[in-house]
Parts: C-alpha cells; structure tokens; sequence
C-alpha cells in the first residue's frame, strides 16, 4: 500500500515539473501553475504575487531580530539569559513585558542607565528552550495616567543583547 502510494507521488511530481515542452496537449499543470494552483488539495488556487494579503508584523523587531545586529551576553551571566537595551531618549518609564501565556516572570527586570541618557536595560531569567522568546515594550512619555502608551514587540535571542530604538 505505502508503495503505491509513494509512486503515486512520485508521479505526481515528475508531472509537475516536466517542462511545458514535453507536456504539449497534456491536461496537466505546468511546474510553475503545480506550486501556484490547488496542489492537489481540491481548495482554491493560492493568489501569488502582490495580490496575496499578508499581515504586517507589529512594530518592534518581531520577523527582523536575527537579522539585526546582536552582541554577547556577560561571561559571568548564565547561558541562556537574553538581555535588551532600550534606547529612548525622552520615555519617563519603559517596562518590558512576557506575551507568552506560560511565562515564568510577567515583567522583567530593568532600570535606566544613568551613564547614558535615555538608555533602559533589562535582564530576562534564563529562558526555556522551544517557548517563544516574544515581549511587549512598553513606553511612557508622560506622568500624567491618561496619558497613551505606545509599544513595540520585540523577540529576544538566548545569550544576546539585542537593541531596540524608539
């Protein structure tokens, strides 16, 4: 049974990648409309190109932060720590927050860096490998309660400073 399954795909693909040439007359996809079309799930075709809507991360780093630059935590910290500078030159208070739902610590741990202006850092505990490593920034400009607070979502790498610029 698995072996004519296999083959079946097999064929199935072959078919699919075939040059347009050679399939001349035949009632199957090219490659391209193969990867483009239903891929054999019965749904409707997958839009390709600038017409598919795709949501936009939020604001912060989520979807950039392994490409931005990044540097080493302490020798003396523990291996699996992350830390994150905030820079944010007029905040009154910036509090970092766990999204995920099975945290170990709500907020984490910070203060402003009094050699530089604007400079906030924070220390995580040390994170649980497979948990997604995501919290909210939360920024405050104003004493005044009413006042809005603007935030931004950033995911920390183990073992990583990483930056985050208001």
């Amino acid at each position: 049974m698995n072996s004519s399954i296999t083959r079946l795909l097999a064929l199935g693909v072959t078919l699919c990648l075939v040059p347009q040439s050679v399939q001349a007359g035949s009632p199957f996809q090219t490659g391209a409309e193969c990867f483009q079309g239903h891929l054999g799930n019965g749904g409707p075709p997958i839009p390709a190109g600038p017409d598919r809507l795709t949501a936009a991360p939020p604001r912060g780093t989520i979807g950039r932060t392994y490409l931005l630059p990044s540097r080493d935590i302490p020798a003396d910290k523990h291996p699996r720590i992350a830390m994150l500078d905030v820079i944010a030159p007029n905040a009154i208070s910036v509090r970092v927050v766990n999204v995920y739902v099975h945290r170990e610590e709500d907020d984490i741990d910070g203060f402003e860096d009094g050699r530089l202006e604007g400079l906030w850092r924070f220390e995580t505990l040390p994170l649980i490998p497979g948990n997604p490593h995501i919290y909210k920034v939360i920024f405050r400009f104003s004493d005044d309660p009413r006042a809005p607070e603007d935030v931004r979502f950033v995911r920390l790498i183990p073992g990583r400073i990483i930056e985050l610029t208001y």
